[in-house]
């Protein structure tokens, strides 16, 4: 159970990252005005924010208090299978309309030239490159 709770762990943030980092990178690119780049990623953390509340209220109040209530709400384990159902199609639901809502911004974007172009090895190369500095900052800290 530990090795499956560390291994899916481990799985879930490595693809949140892969989201995240261009999400909120292309919260910047959108705009040259310092303060309208504070309004972009302050609305980007309230949705963030009002994602959140909105997903515990539809797991407590919607599936846990109308569909299972009868079973013990939050205390029935199968329950937890319709919470995780229903909270990952409203992420990929929220995600995707995010890329959609977004998308007449990529001609907007500034081009940058790149050394190379794009390959697994590049990406495991760049990889190893921050677990190399992870280390170091790790082993300076103690």
């Amino acid at each position: 159970m530990f090795a499956w709770f560390v291994t899916f762990s481990i799985l879930m943030r490595t693809f949140q990252t892969f989201f995240a980092v261009l999400h909120l990178a292309m919260g910047a690119e959108l705009s040259d005005d310092y303060f309208e780049r504070t309004r972009i990623m302050s609305f980007n953390a309230l949705f963030g924010l009002y994602g959140s509340v909105f997903m515990h209220v539809v797991a407590m109040v919607i599936i846990f208090g109308l569909f299972f209530e009868d079973q013990g709400g939050h205390l029935y384990q199968p329950a937890y299978t319709s919470v995780v159902l229903v909270c990952c199609a409203l992420v990929i639901v929220t995600i995707l309309a995010c890329a959609w809502g977004t998308r007449d911004q990529i001609e907007k974007l500034k081009r940058h030239e790149v050394d190379e172009p794009a390959s697994a090895r590049v990406l495991l190369r760049d990889i190893l490159a921050v677990l190399a500095i992870c280390y170091l900052a790790f082993s300076f800290c103690r």
